[in-house]
């Protein structure tokens, strides 16, 4: 049985028969086998975002969740319509507007995710065709199943740390992050989109491929899905014997920093530092 459509007990009434739950069990195998036809349909001319139906951007919405959600068994039916509800596309504008970017910036922003207002999916992106869609919807499905937070937005689970003096945005661990989040999206991807070429943050999955073969693909994700950086950086420290975890994450951020402000020189001077370390 597909775990990500298991219902929870706790929300099983008295009278909820078994049978009951086997046919809504069904009915979404049905429905996201059906969305991923439609996707598949959608891919052949990759249509922009701005083309599909509401129907069409539901079938893709389901299809990249589900593809997320796979990364937690434990994840529940009702879990998935959370997560599917709280995705909204919005126009060029409002992403300027909310970011307090101009427009030639905001349409470098595909896709973000904030706990307190949802997932945001721009139509107006540079890349808004319904395959980056995909990626982007999974992306940021991954940062809003793996990112807890408590009452004041501050991160109690997840990768992203605490607030840094030493950098000019607010979080760390930002550059991490965003490197196993791309890689993940980008693999679940892979059986829909086989030709697919990496481009988002393309230093920062390229660091973490080889942190991953360095430390082990099972300890990264269990860290990234559940438990933060404190095991992996005691693992991390065990594997190099140099006791840099600390340094190799700020220069993870670095590189993040300086790619997002378009200075690739120095974002691949901070790639080949935070590279020498492992």
């Amino acid at each position: 049985e597909n775990q990500i459509l298991r219902m929870p007990e706790e929300s099983q009434s008295e009278d909820f028969r078994p049978e009951d739950k086997e046919s809504v069990i069904a009915r979404e195998r049905q429905r996201l086998e059906a969305d991923t036809y439609t996707v598949n349909e959608l891919l052949k001319e990759d249509r922009p975002l701005s083309e599909l139906s509401e129907e069409e951007r539901a079938a893709v919405i389901n299809v990249a969740v589900a593809k997320a959600m796979e990364h937690d068994p434990g994840l529940t039916l009702d879990m998935a319509e959370n997560y599917r509800s709280r995705i909204h596309f919005v126009n060029l504008d409002e992403v300027a507007a909310e970011n307090g970017v101009d427009a030639d910036y905001a349409k470098r922003i595909q896709g973000y995710y904030s706990p307190s207002s949802g997932m945001k999916i721009n139509t107006d992106a540079y890349g808004s065709e319904t395959s980056e869609t995909l990626v982007t919807i999974t992306h940021e499905t991954l940062h809003m199943i793996a990112q807890r937070y408590d009452g004041q937005d501050k991160p109690i689970s997840g990768m992203t740390g605490l607030k840094r003096s030493d950098l000019p945005q607010s979080r760390r661990n930002v550059g991490m992050n965003e490197g196993v989040t791309e890689m993940y999206a980008s693999r679940d991807m892979a059986e829909l989109l086989p030709n697919r070429q990496e481009g988002s943050y393309v230093r920062e999955v390229e660091v973490m491929q080889q942190y991953e073969r360095a430390v082990g693909s099972e300890m990264l994700r269990d860290a990234y899905m559940f438990g933060g950086t404190a095991p992996l950086k005691e693992d991390f420290d065990r594997y190099t014997n140099n006791g840099r975890f600390d340094e190799f994450c700020r220069m993870m951020d670095r590189m993040h920093f300086a790619e997002q402000n378009r200075d690739f020189g120095s974002a691949d001077v901070m790639r080949r530092e935070a590279e020498k370390i492992l």
